[in-house]
């Protein structure tokens, strides 16, 4: 078997830079030569495969026309990560037409079924859904005409657990830890406590002044939940211990836009605000209060996901009487827009796998969802969903189902060319 290492007209590379190796040719197959890297491939990774001049096979063969060989032929593949550990996740897809409906899909990007959520009374809009920190349940609020209810499903036999009755026309929800979930009820101008262990509403809190909230998140920093309002400008600040308003922020949507989006940085230090029709998201610190406005450019915010280092934003607008839509990056620590993915289409609400390695965002013009590579934001697959797509959870636990796209597969330590 002859080994040579690699010419300069083979390259693998990725994000991180290049992979070295050796080739051999394949005992059995005279067409075939075989790339052995030297080094291991880095998990959930993009790595871009180049070939130019004449590759040749053991009796001189080149796969690439001589008038060719100046003009490399590519392909790329994408490693596996902790989205395909002991399985991959369910993603789960909120109907905005059909309201009663969830979809399901797995196998990263297979359309596999859908529940419907029996009701005495139909939701006449859809609401948000979220899985619990645990991963052991997934719920979701219900916006009905005369109360609002949370269905608690169990993701793996998609079946409904339990329904919690919360406050009028429930709008987001965030967790202040394993064991508490706070719903922000926005008709009801109040927020539910629930308990995760019992699966019970511990209390309904509501606001005296009118103040309709519709987004939340807690700081564990602080011990804070912050609620943004469908109605007014003001940043909701209010003591998780006794759940009691501490104060208003008013120098925050400073722009008299209202928020699209509220998403809070993993340590609970910085608040990301997206401004609706803005093209601005305000950071607030939770410690010193202190605003940064950050402007991406494009405006129209639609729906924003938080990882470990990045915030990413999804956006929609005409320029040129043309629809360009897209989702940008937002590098935590440097607070700045550091990558960006343009396409025209509009789009929804994403989410992101549990180790942040993928990126789910919908597409409703054309019920599909696209899955993205988040260091890159390259597009790595898609998947028709039926229906008309609006909301988005992705499963915190990993299920036995296996991926049948090589795209999208462990690759193996060696390939064949």
């Amino acid at each position: 078997m002859c080994i040579r290492d690699s010419p300069d007209n083979f390259k693998v590379q990725s994000i991180s830079g290049a992979i070295t190796g050796t080739f051999e040719y394949v005992s059995g197959i005279d067409s075939a030569v075989q790339f052995v890297p030297t080094q291991n491939y880095n998990p959930a990774e993009v790595y871009t495969i180049s070939i130019s001049g004449g590759v040749r096979d053991v009796h001189g063969n080149s796969m690439i026309a001589p008038y060719k060989e100046d003009q490399p032929i590519t392909t790329w593949f994408f490693t596996t990560g902790q989205y395909a550990t002991n399985g991959f996740p369910y993603i789960f897809i909120r109907d905005k037409s059909q309201k009663q409906i969830i979809h399901r899909v797995g196998k990263i990007n297979q359309y596999l079924d859908s529940l419907y959520m029996q009701a005495d009374e139909e939701d006449y809009q859809t609401s948000n859904l979220k899985f619990t920190p645990d991963g052991q349940y997934l719920l979701v609020l219900n916006i009905k005409i005369s109360k609002g209810t949370v269905t608690v499903i169990d993701p793996q036999t998609l079946s409904t657990v339990k329904v919690l009755e919360v406050g009028l026309g429930p709008k987001a929800i965030t967790f202040m830890d394993n064991n508490m979930a706070i719903v922000a009820n926005n008709s009801a101008k109040s927020f539910s406590v629930i308990d995760l262990s019992s699966l019970t509403v511990l209390q309904t809190i509501a606001f005296s002044d009118n103040y309709k909230p519709k987004g939340v998140v807690y700081s564990s920093l602080t011990n804070r939940l912050y609620f943004f309002s469908s109605n007014n400008y003001k940043i909701r600040v209010v003591n998780a211990s006794d759940f009691s308003v501490e104060k208003d922020l008013e120098n925050i949507l400073v722009n008299k836009k209202k928020a699209a989006d509220m998403e809070i940085t993993p340590d609970g230090a910085f608040v990301y605000i997206a401004e609706d029709r803005s093209d601005k998201v305000i950071v607030l610190n939770t410690e010193t209060e202190d605003v940064k406005t950050i402007e991406t450019g494009y405006g129209y915010n639609i729906d924003g996901a938080m990882s470990q280092d990045a915030y990413f934003l999804n956006f929609f607008r005409k320029v040129d009487k043309e629809f360009v839509g897209g989702i940008l990056k937002i590098d935590l620590a440097s607070q700045s827009v550091v990558d960006q993915m343009i396409w025209e289409k509009d789009m929804e609400e994403m989410d992101l796998t549990n180790g942040d390695e993928l990126l789910y965002t919908i597409t409703p013009q054309d019920s599909t969802v696209h899955i993205l590579e988040t260091r890159t934001l390259k597009v790595l697959s898609r998947v028709k969903v039926p229906g008309s797509l609006k909301y988005i959870a992705i499963s915190k636990n990993n299920y036995q189902n296996s991926v049948s796209y090589t795209h999208l597969r462990a690759h193996e330590t060696s390939l064949h060319l």
